[in-house]
């Protein structure tokens, strides 16, 4: 009786510990879904923010600008079990004292081995990116479709005939009339836009080659028509013409072509890393283009569209941080306008930055 009993236990001590480990296994890969795509979206979101902001720091410094991308995510999870039964039974002997015991033991390992690879965005493709101009469609087709045009415009173009982009500075808008014309042709393309009167349109010429055009719209509406004659007018355009080829050229430009030349993306950063602020210990030591001075108090100045503060600690309420060279580099978490300029900054990048390529040599790093 007392040996059945014993043996009773055990089987219920192995049943119970099998029915749970294969309960765990069961749900152990559906489980890990959720919490592994959405912690690994965010980590892979939050090194490229920082990446960015380290690369815009750099060329404040004038040093190189390296991105490595993060090519794949494998993650490889290992789980066992193991059980041990052991026990006495009472022996059939009125002298000894002894009872009848079970117990045992049990344990769940749980491994999670994760594999990233990383390649380093370069070679002739990347550098091409990264040094021609951003296609103006790309960036009227963003305004068409409701993205911060002025913000957009003004960053991002460098010029639209005569008219130049002379980028932020202490001088006041009512001193500066290119500043001054250029600000008006970017608001002249904003209620244009909204307008429906202006696009960039795209056609094939006989030699195969993508050739936009800056298309205006034929109207009634005597304000629209007021509108498109003030932007001909500044921009020395043919006032009767409805349809101009957009050509990079400035000299030897046609009646018929409109010349539209965007920054590239290695200018963009350059021109919103000059509002890093470099701490006063290095410009003591470290030779640097100067910064641009903007009173806050005067209104009619052009503030840096991209802020980025730095300090000795590391502030605590920040949006993106990097370190370098000694001080913590950051955009704060309410400058909603940097967010926005980083912001834009970024999407561009990513629509602009062609994919790794096969070949180029990877490193993969595991990190379990």
């Amino acid at each position: 009786m007392i040996e059945r009993l014993f043996c009773v236990r055990v089987r219920i001590f192995l049943i119970c510990f099998i029915a749970l480990s294969v309960s765990a296994c069961g749900s152990l890969g559906p489980g890990r879904i959720s919490p592994d795509r959405f912690d690994y979206n965010d980590a892979i979101a939050r090194s490229s923010n920082e990446q960015m902001l380290l690369n815009i720091v750099r060329l404040r410094y004038e040093d190189v600008p390296v991105f490595l991308a993060v090519n794949s995510v494998l993650t490889q999870y290992v789980y066992s079990a193991n059980a041990g039964v052991q026990g006495t039974a009472a022996l059939n002997d009125p002298v000894t004292t002894l009872g009848s015991s079970v117990g045992g033991n049990a344990g769940i390992r749980y491994i999670e081995r994760p594999t990233i690879t990383y390649s380093p965005l370069s070679g002739d493709d990347f550098s091409k990116q990264l040094l021609t101009p951003i296609p103006s469609g790309l960036i009227f087709s963003l305004v068409q479709s409701g993205w911060p045009a002025e913000e957009l415009l003004t960053m991002s173009l460098e010029r639209i005939n005569n008219i130049i982009n002379t980028g932020y500075s202490s001088v006041e808008k009512k001193t500066d009339p290119k500043q001054r014309q250029f600000i008006r042709v970017v608001q002249l393309i904003i209620e244009l836009s909204k307008r429906g009167a202006i696009e960039v349109q795209h056609q094939n010429q006989s030699d195969d080659e993508h050739a936009p055009s800056l298309v205006f719209e034929t109207t009634d509406d005597v304000d629209t028509l007021k509108l498109i004659a003030e932007f001909k007018q500044i921009l020395g355009l043919d006032p009767e013409r409805e349809k101009f080829l957009v050509t990079t050229r400035v000299v030897q430009r046609k009646p018929e072509e409109v010349t539209i030349r965007l920054r590239s993306m290695l200018t963009l950063m350059g021109f919103l890393s000059r509002g890093v602020a470099v701490p006063p210990a290095h410009t003591e030591t470290i030779t640097l283009p100067p910064l641009h001075t903007v009173s806050s108090a005067d209104q009619h100045t052009i503030p840096p569209p991209l802020q980025i503060s730095a300090s000795v600690e590391r502030p605590s309420n920040a949006f993106v941080t990097v370190f370098y060279q000694g001080y913590w580099f950051s955009i704060d978490l309410s400058d909603y306008a940097s967010k926005q300029a980083f912001g834009l900054l970024t999407y561009l990048f990513q629509l602009k930055s062609p994919k790794a390529p096969s070949a180029a040599p990877v490193l993969t790093v595991p990190t379990g």
